[in-house]
């Protein structure tokens, strides 16, 4: 599904009087809570946070670690509210944080997932390749579109794979889409 491009940017803290954007997919158990940032002057990933088996209070705290290294006053999480993701939302709102609820279903996925390959296609936005970022480059790489039986597409990683990371990926993303000509 991906067209991606070289390696672009470095996971770093703030600059002053930079703006951020940040994407939050909700997991716990069987997937992984990802949170990552994008600044949006340069339109590069700059933060970048993931875990899962651990209570909530723990994985909030692992994504608010995170969105802490960037000031709140510049700063909008898009927050997969779906499901699980309701609660966490309103939780980090009452936390302070500019949060931004989106509710996924198939257009809503879609319609993130076709500005997410503009923007890597031409080049738009760029994710650093370091250790941090190894699993985020693996999951792009083998996220899939499969034709199901009924003809309905269905969009992710393949069985037994992850795709949270690229989930993540598509908030923030969308947050920059008004900066890209498609």
């Amino acid at each position: 599904v991906f067209a991606l491009k070289d390696p672009r940017g470095m996971l770093r803290g703030a600059i002053p009087g930079r703006h951020y954007v940040a994407g939050m997919d909700i997991a716990r158990k069987d997937d992984w809570m990802v949170t990552e940032v994008l600044e949006v002057e340069s339109q590069q990933l700059v933060g970048v946070a993931r875990s899962r088996h651990q209570d909530w209070a723990l994985q909030k705290a692992v994504a608010i670690s995170c969105l802490d290294q960037f000031p709140n006053d510049r700063l909008l999480v898009h927050v997969d509210s779906t499901g699980v993701g309701d609660p966490i939302a309103q939780d980090m709102r009452r936390a302070g944080y500019n949060v931004l609820d989106v509710i996924f279903t198939p257009r809503v996925k879609e319609t993130l997932l076709k500005n997410l390959v503009v923007a890597l296609e031409q080049d738009y936005l760029g994710i650093p390749k370091e250790q941090a970022t190894e699993w985020l480059w693996h999951e792009l790489a083998q996220y899939e579109c499969v034709k199901q039986p009924s003809g309905a597409l269905r969009y992710g990683a393949p069985e037994g794979r992850h795709a949270d990371g690229v989930t993540a990926q598509m908030l923030p993303a969308w947050g920059l889409a008004d900066r890209w000509e498609p």
